[in-house]
C-alpha cells in the first residue's frame, strides 16, 4: 500500500526554508555588507586618505599668486609637539590683517597665509597639530570671507583642505569653528577653482563622521553642485563632485532618499565620463543609494546607469570593477523586479 503524501515523515516546510535560504534578500544584503565593509576599509586605508590631502598643485591656477612649492623641514618625533614651530606659527599668525587682508594689495597678509599653506602641503607627515595650536585656525576661516581678494581665499582654502585630511579631533576642530557655512558661501565664488577647492574641504569634512556628513547634506550644497554640474565644467570639478558624493552617501543611518534622487541623473552623467576616479567614486556613490529604499534604486533604473553599469563590469580597473558590481547586486536583492 502507498503512503500518502499528507502521511509520510518528508517535510516538504523543511525542504522549502532550506531551499530558499539562498534566496533570502536580508541574508544575502548582510553577506554583502559584510564584504563591503572590509572592502571600504581598505579603499579608505590606501586611498582615501591620500586624496584627502593636497600635495602639489598641477596645471595652471590663475589664483594662487605664489609658487607651489612646499616645506619640508618638519620632522615630527613620535607626535610631540613642536614648540619651536608653534611660535614661528603665532608669529605668522600675527602677520595675517584681517581689516587689509579684502584688499589684494596686502601681500603681508598673503604671504603669511601661502606660508601656512606650504608648511601643511608637506608630502611627509604636515604640521596640522602645530597649526592648530597656534591659533590660525579661526582667521583662515574668516579669510574665506574676503571676496576681494579671491587669492588669500584661495591660500586659505587650499591649507584648510590639508588640515581637513588629519585626525577625527582636527576635523572636529574646523567643524567647530565654523567652517562648514563658510565654505558653503565661498562655492557661490565666480571662481572655478575656488569653488573646486571649496569642495575639497567639504567632502573631506562629510568623509570624516556622520555627524558632519549630516551638516553638509541638510546644508544647500547638493543643489549648488547640481546647478554647476549642469552647466559646462572641468573634468577637475567632476573628480571632486564624485568624490564628495561618494562620501556623503557613505555610512548609516543613510541620508533622505529625496536627497539621493535629485543626484541620480548627475551620476549618471558621470558614468558617461571616460576617468577611471571618476567612475570609481560614482560606482561607490551610487552603490550606497541602491542599498536604501526602492524608491531610490527605481530612479536608477529610470536613467542609463543599469546598461553602463553592465558595461563596467569588464573595465581594465578592478577599483572601477568591484563598486560597480556592488551595484548590481544591490539593484537583483530588491524587492521589485528588475
Amino acid at each position: 500500500m502507498s503512503q500518502s503524501l499528507e502521511d509520510s515523515d518528508y517535510d516538504f516546510n523543511d525542504r522549502r526554508k532550506k531551499f530558499m535560504v539562498g534566496l533570502n534578500v536580508t541574508e544575502a544584503r548582510r553577506k554583502r555588507e559584510e564584504g563591503a565593509t572590509k572592502l571600504r576599509k581598505e579603499k579608505k586605508d590606501n586611498i582615501f586618505n591620500q586624496r584627502r590631502k593636497r600635495v602639489m598643485q598641477t596645471g595652471v591656477n590663475t589664483l594662487s599668486k605664489g609658487s607651489d612649492e612646499t616645506i619640508n623641514q618638519f620632522h615630527p618625533q613620535d607626535g610631540e609637539l613642536n614648540s619651536d614651530l608653534v611660535e614661528k606659527f603665532k608669529s605668522m599668525k600675527e602677520a595675517i590683517n584681517l581689516k587689509t587682508a579684502h584688499c589684494d594689495e596686502d601681500q603681508t597678509s598673503f604671504h603669511a597665509a601661502e606660508m601656512f599653506r606650504k608648511y601643511l602641503s608637506s608630502e611627509e607627515t604636515p604640521p596640522i597639530k602645530e597649526v592648530i595650536t597656534s591659533g590660525v585656525v579661526p582667521i583662515l576661516i574668516k579669510l574665506l570671507g574676503m571676496n576681494g581678494n579671491p587669492a588669500i581665499q584661495y591660500e586659505a582654502c587650499w591649507a584648510l583642505t590639508n588640515i581637513a585630511s588629519g585626525t577625527s579631533e582636527q576635523v572636529q576642530h574646523l567643524c567647530e569653528s565654523g567652517i562648514i557655512p563658510e565654505l558653503i558661501k565661498v562655492l557661490k565664488s565666480k571662481h572655478a577653482e575656488l569653488r573646486e577647492q571649496a569642495l575639497w574641504v567639504l567632502g573631506n569634512l562629510a568623509g570624516d563622521s556622520l555627524e558632519y556628513r549630516n551638516r553638509i547634506v541638510d546644508s544647500p550644497l547638493i543643489g549648488i553642485m547640481i546647478d554647476y554640474l549642469r552647466s559646462s565644467v572641468k573634468c577637475s570639478f567632476i573628480q571632486v563632485s564624485a568624490w564628495t558624493f561618494s562620501n556623503m552617501f557613505r555610512g548609516k543611518p543613510q541620508v533622505p532618499c529625496d536627497k539621493m534622487i535629485m543626484v541620480v541623473p548627475i551620476l549618471a552623467m558621470f558614468l558617461g565620463v571616460n576617468d577611471e576616479e571618476i567612475l570609481a567614486d560614482t560606482c561607490w556613490a551610487i552603490s550606497y543609494i541602491t542599498d536604501t529604499e526602492d524608491s531610490v534604486v527605481e530612479a536608477v533604473m529610470k536613467t542609463k546607469i543599469p546598461v553602463n553599469l553592465l558595461k563596467l563590469l569588464d573595465h581594465g580597473q578592478l577599483a572601477v570593477r568591484i563598486p560597480a558590481l556592488r551595484v548590481v547586486g544591490n539593484i537583483l536583492t530588491t524587492t521589485h523586479q528588475h
